[in-house]
């Protein structure tokens, strides 16, 4: 006889040690323990002998100090621990006020429920944190096992290791200590205070506001502004075309709507030319593009996106770009201007126009040329363009590339870079920190250090370990992996492709499909419509088939069915069939009916029986279906019918079902 888990009892004492906890791995802020292999031990035993099925999951333990009775609830990491001692985290460590040893009671416990709803109250603002959900999805099962109603619960950010969220414990559902493993919760953010409320909703609204920028339509910017630019029709030009971004400021632009000051893919930093072009080939662009304008040196400034398809250009001819016998270009400012003004003009632009001498070929008023500077492959002419690419590019200090430090990936830690544009790129591209939607979880979370793994599949690191959990197939009721479910469903698809032909039921009346062919009878007829004709006779010959199928028609023809909604037109009851004598129906079967039915090549048959009301329903609907939906052949539509149990029902005001199927099992007639 199966007993109940509630026979399983774990009662013992351990010891607390300072210097073991020193040694130990376990995160600070975690209610997770490490526990002497004997009390697994002790635990797999109980459960042969009570002949109970699994332990109870996740395991969880009561701790009790023996000095004041301060107690708390623990998960378990491991069974790991020394021998008569435990291991705990340094928030336990505090809530149990141990000191530096201390012996432990620890109880196994079953009665804490799952938890089915949480309050939560963030203890300061958090502006970075856009999605409480997803930021409690990522950290809050790989933190804890259960919360208590009035606790703080706190956790590290992994970008940045000095940075501590706490949040307060406002209310637990259905207890006042709740587990939060393999459980769905319903989470509420509850604010600080109505200032705390209405300064996140501030803030929040600013940062997730983004513009849309129309192609080939310049608008006004001003600094730090976002923008998105859609790419639906430039993704199928060909591969030459380039999108192009025009501003009169520094702009970044990146793949994602995570684009910061220091969170980017393309800039203007490191060139001159206040302009970027992405060629439709490039790997890192995807179906949007987002930009931000950086320090504008005026209120505001002009930016344009344009696509250059150039094979449209291609065949601009060279009496296009000639100049006229009119016109002429100025040798200081390359302008073009009419021939009969040369000397005045060029005379005047000497006086009051210079060139750049540095290789950008600019032309300026002398009096403005001071603003105008060259560094590395780059050049601008205002002192704010000269400072972002001091700072991008020079670590905001020195010019001189010896002395440039080497700068650490926040989130990484391993990785270091020459500069800030370097590092901006990367966090942007290949950070583990780098925020993305799951296609799985379609939560906001960190990509993750990818794995040789996660490249192969063409996903991030958390999209492939989030893929793996499992669900049912709605077609096959296999569990499958999420990130198989493409590959997966890509079988499918190709099995519903190589699907033979169904083989229809021979009587033009009937819509059946015949499930067995090699082991059907002679004439191709599905059960129902040869259930009339069958003999246990042997026929070898198959005559008294034959005999049998001259009766039925006979009778058809002669005394009809006598149903008033016989379609059949070989039966005097559908009023299909001309009136006949004895002699002149005999003659009429022996002669065209029965050759059509061709008894012992089934493949070739061709039989008119009446059937039942709901098959004569079903074969109306049948054809009315292709009359009206040419993509599929008719034996298709005559499965789909049999398949939605259309043949039992009859019920022709609702072929919805029968569209619904042929989309998802029937084959078209292209394919």
């Amino acid at each position: 006889m199966t007993r109940m888990v509630d026979d399983l009892m774990i009662n013992e004492t351990l010891n607390y040690n300072s210097l073991l906890h020193k040694k130990s791995r376990l995160p600070y802020y975690s209610d997770r323990i490490v526990l002497p292999q004997s009390i697994l031990e002790s635990l797999v035993n109980q459960q042969r002998t009570a002949s109970i099925d699994i332990l109870p999951h996740p395991l969880i333990f009561k701790l009790t100090t023996n000095e004041d009775s301060s107690s708390c609830f623990a998960g378990v990491k491991e069974f790991s621990s020394d021998e008569g001692f435990i291991e705990l985290p340094g928030l336990l460590i505090e809530k149990l006020k141990l000191k530096v040893s201390a012996p432990l009671k620890i109880e196994l416990v079953q009665n804490i429920p799952k938890g089915t709803d949480l309050s939560l109250k963030p203890l300061e603002i958090y502006d970075e944190i856009h999605d409480w959900k997803w930021f409690l999805e990522a950290k809050l099962n790989h933190s804890y096992t259960t919360l208590t109603n009035g606790d703080t619960i706190y956790f590290k950010d992994d970008q940045r290791l000095d940075k501590i969220y706490k949040l307060q414990i406002c209310n637990t559902s259905p207890g006042e200590t709740v587990s939060v493993i393999d459980t769905d919760i319903n989470l509420d953010i509850v604010p600080l205070d109505e200032n705390m409320a209405a300064e996140l909703l501030r803030q929040r609204s600013k940062t997730d506001e983004i513009i849309n920028v129309e192609i080939n339509k310049a608008i006004t910017v001003v600094s730090g502004q976002k923008l998105k630019v859609d790419l639906g029709d430039f993704l199928h030009l060909e591969d030459s075309a380039q999108l192009v971004i025009e501003s009169t400021s520094d702009i970044i632009v990146s793949n994602n709507r995570y684009i910061s000051d220091d969170s980017f893919v393309w800039s203007t930093f490191n060139s001159g030319v206040k302009q970027i072009k992405i060629g439709k080939t490039n790997q890192l662009l995807k179906s949007q593009v987002f930009m931000m304008p950086m320090d504008v040196p005026k209120a505001t400034a002009e930016l344009k996106v344009t696509i250059v398809d150039h094979t449209a250009t291609e065949h601009v001819t060279e009496s296009e770009n000639e100049l006229d016998s009119d016109h002429v270009i100025c040798s200081n400012c390359n302008s073009t201007i009419l021939k009969q003004s040369q000397f005045m003009h060029e005379n005047f632009c000497r006086r009051n126009n210079i060139k750049c001498q540095k290789g950008c070929n600019k032309v300026f008023i002398k009096s403005s040329l001071d603003q105008h500077w060259h560094c590395c492959n780059s050049f601008g002419d205002t002192p704010e363009a000269l400072e972002l690419h001091n700072h991008y590019l020079h670590n905001d200090l020195s010019l001189d590339l010896d002395t440039l430090k080497s700068i650490v990936c926040p989130s990484c830690h391993d990785e270091e870079f020459k500069n800030i544009f370097e590092l901006a790129f990367h966090k942007s591209t290949t950070c583990a920190g780098l925020l993305h939607e799951c296609r799985f979880c379609h939560l906001l979370q960190p990509q993750g250090t990818p794995t040789t793994e996660s490249v192969v599949a063409g996903m991030s690191q958390h999209e492939y370990e989030c893929g793996s959990k499992t669900n049912q197939c709605s077609k096959c009721g296999r569990l499958i992996r999420l990130r198989d479910f493409e590959t997966h469903f890509k079988l499918h698809e190709l099995n519903r492709i190589g699907q033979a032909k169904p083989i229809k039921c021979s009587n033009i009346n009937c819509i059946r499909i015949v499930k067995n062919v090699a082991d059907s009878n002679a004439i191709g007829l599905c059960d129902f419509c040869y259930g009339p004709l069958y003999s246990n006779v042997n026929d070898p010959t198959l005559s008294k088939l034959k005999a049998r199928v001259e009766r039925r028609y006979i009778l058809q023809l002669n005394a009809g069915c006598g149903n008033t909604w016989c379609k059949n037109p070989e039966c005097k009851s559908s009023g299909l069939s001309p009136t006949r004598t004895m002699m002149e129906i005999i003659n009429y079967v022996r002669t065209e009916l029965v050759p059509l039915v061709g008894i012992g090549s089934n493949s070739d048959s061709s039989c008119s029986f009446c059937v039942d009301l709901g098959t004569t329903k079903a074969s109306l609907a049948a054809h009315f279906i292709a009359e009206n939906y040419q993509g599929y052949e008719f034996e298709w539509i005559c499965k789909a019918l049999g398949e939605v149990k259309f043949v039992n029902n009859g019920d022709i005001s609702d072929l919805n079902r029968v569209n619904e199927w042929l989309l998802e099992y029937g084959v078209k007639k292209e394919e």
